[in-house]
């Protein structure tokens, strides 16, 4: 295999690499809460998986309920966080209602939360 094949054949493995784990997007993590407290922190959001990764916050967490989560883009779009797993940006889906058609929903794509939907 010559140098130039080597080249092509590792840009289209990192490339594979890139789609398979997604676009990692630097945004804020916001959590509003009942006693009107608000905590905003630098996040990281997979574009693919839909899971954010917020940093710690050093501060005391704010006391009483979590109202709450949610992802504010760079160009201002905020994504709603999954309000039982908090690690995952809720999806909008198309779920059958009781008589079997369709509504505007929204679910967490991680497999492990409650909140998750499986056909």
């Amino acid at each position: 295999m010559n140098k130039k094949s080597k080249s092509v054949k590792r840009r289209v493995l990192m490339q594979r690499r890139q789609k398979i784990q997604g676009k990692e997007i630097h945004c804020e993590f916001t959590s509003i809460w009942d006693t009107g407290a608000s905590v905003t922190t630098p996040c990281l959001y997979n574009s693919n998986t839909g899971e954010v990764t917020p940093e710690v916050s050093k501060a005391e967490p704010p006391s009483g309920a979590l109202l709450r989560e949610y992802i504010t883009m760079a160009d201002g779009d905020e994504l709603e966080v999954c309000p039982t797993c908090h690690e995952y940006v809720l999806k909008p889906v198309m779920n059958p209602d009781g008589d079997g058609n369709p509504t505007e929903d929204t679910e967490c794509p991680n497999p492990d939360c409650e909140e998750f939907y499986e056909n």
